[in-house]
C-alpha cells in the first residue's frame, strides 16, 4: 500500500470517529451512547495502528 493510500485510509477512519462522537453527543439514549462509544473506541484503535504502519512505510 502506498503512502498516500494509507493516509486517506487514516483521514476517513477519523472522519468516522468524529461522526461517531457527534452522534454519541446528540442522542439520549444510554444503550446508544455506549454502542457509539464502544464503536469509537474500536476505531481509534484502528487509528492508532495505521498511523504506526504509516510511520513504518515512512521509514523504508
Amino acid at each position: 500500500m502506498k503512502n498516500t493510500e494509507v493516509q486517506a485510509c487514516l483521514l476517513n477512519l477519523k472522519k468516522v470517529e468524529s461522526r461517531l462522537i457527534e452522534q454519541m453527543m446528540k442522542t439520549t439514549d444510554l444503550n446508544h451512547k455506549q454502542a457509539f462509544n464502544q464503536a469509537m473506541l474500536t476505531i481509534a484503535e484502528v487509528i492508532e495502528d495505521i498511523k504506526t504502519r504509516l510511520t513504518q512505510i515512512e521509514q523504508q
